[in-house]
């Protein structure tokens, strides 16, 4: 005699699907509706509760960190700046005089450089070249060459040292 062992139908496998299927479409209905209801739900709860409720408690644990934060900046950005500006504000007259007496120092200078120029152009014959050009090259002494530059003769010039 042999004797068989009970082998699983398949009508009994089939028959836990059916019964897993409503809890299945009801787990998923409900975590779709909570998923749409959550901001809802969310934005009404924000909206109730005062956001100093919220943010008391935060300012309280972070106020060693911004205070510590607030005296470095103080100490290292707005103390230098506004010293900075101050000085600046303080300096700015000074800095438009000096500003103003060099443009017109250079002005004058310039305007007596034209006009010495021009004196001596009509008083003397002065041709186009300077008397340096003339000895540039040429085996002249340094005090020699610096007397014809001041127009000066042999003579008449004052002689310093042994040259």
């Amino acid at each position: 005699m042999a004797s068989s062992t009970p082998t699983p139908t398949p009508t009994a496998q089939n028959v836990l699907l059916p019964l897993i299927i409503p809890h299945l479409t009801s787990v998923l209905r409900n975590s779709a509706h909570l998923a749409l209801a959550l901001p809802v739900y969310a934005y009404n709860l924000l909206t109730y509760i005062p956001w100093t409720t919220l943010i008391s408690p935060v300012t309280y644990l972070l106020a060693p960190l911004t205070t510590f934060i607030y005296i470095i900046l103080g100490l290292t950005l707005y103390t230098p700046y506004q010293f900075i500006s101050w000085l600046i504000r303080a300096l700015f007259p000074l800095y438009v005089f000096c500003g103003v007496a060099c443009i017109t120092g250079g002005l004058l200078g310039l305007g007596g450089r034209i006009l010495s120029a021009s004196i001596v152009r009509v008083v003397s014959d002065e041709i186009g070249y300077g008397h340096y050009e003339e000895t540039k090259n040429a085996d002249v002494d340094v005090a020699e060459r610096s007397a014809k530059r001041r127009r000066l003769d042999k003579k008449d010039r004052v002689k310093f040292g042994p040259f």
